[in-house]
Parts: structure tokens; sequence; C-alpha cells
């Protein structure tokens, strides 16, 4: 059985992409719902194949990185 074809089966269209990093397998996603609650479908597959997997965000849904270093320190210079 192909694992990484048998999740991304599994999940439909909530994963873009899947690999293994060591022994864990790492799926990515652009699904903002499925990356937030996703996480009882994903421990189904852990269940069933006993992998270790990790959920991670697309680059397509994560905010901008100098968006991101401009809200941290806002947030930062906040609480001084």
């Amino acid at each position: 059985m192909n694992i990484l074809k048998h999740i991304t089966d599994k999940l439909h269209s909530n994963i873009t992409e899947a690999n293994f990093e060591g022994a864990n397998i790492v799926l990515y996603t652009d699904n903002e719902k499925f990356f937030r609650e996703g996480e009882g479908k994903i421990k189904e597959i852990v269940n069933e194949l006993k992998k270790r997997i990790e959920l991670r965000a697309d680059q397509k849904i994560l905010p901008e990185q100098e968006k991101t270093h401009e809200e941290i320190k806002k947030n930062c210079s906040s609480r001084s």
C-alpha cells in the first residue's frame, strides 16, 4: 500500500502535499478550516496506520512574513 496516496485519498481535497520527514509523515493543507478542525480525521489515520502525522499550513494560507513580523513587533512593544 502506498501510504501517502492512501492518506491523500482519505482526506480528499484537504491536502495539497504529503511527504515523509524521517519516520514521520507531514501533510500540508491550504484549507484553513481543516487546519483548525481536522485533528479528528488525522487521529483516525494515525490510529489506522500507526504512524506519526504532522499537519502544517500550506504557504498559501500563511500571512506574509513582513505582516507577521510587524504584528509581533507591535505586540511585544505594547507589553513593555
